[in-house]
């Protein structure tokens, strides 16, 4: 991924530039925030607390997960 500040060709997977510390737009990042999730219809890996259905996993750490979700009854995307 090239930056759009200083056009240094960095990792696919990475955040920020690594010479200058810009943070990288991702293709793939735009669409998951213009896309519809009321289109989808996501398949749930689990359902957790009777509210969330649990999409796919974006991070993990020392401490815990980050799961993309959504929230079955407002049909919304939500970080979990």
């Amino acid at each position: 991924m090239k930056c759009h500040e200083c056009q240094h060709d960095n990792p696919p997977d990475a955040v920020f530039c690594r010479p200058c510390g810009t943070r990288l737009e991702f293709a793939e990042e735009s669409i998951d925030q213009t896309e519809s999730i009321v289109d989808q219809k996501p398949i749930y890996k689990k359902i957790i607390a009777g509210k969330y259905g649990l999409i796919k996993e974006l991070s993990r750490g020392g401490i815990g997960f980050v799961y993309k979700a959504e929230d079955v009854k407002l049909k919304r995307s939500v970080a979990f």
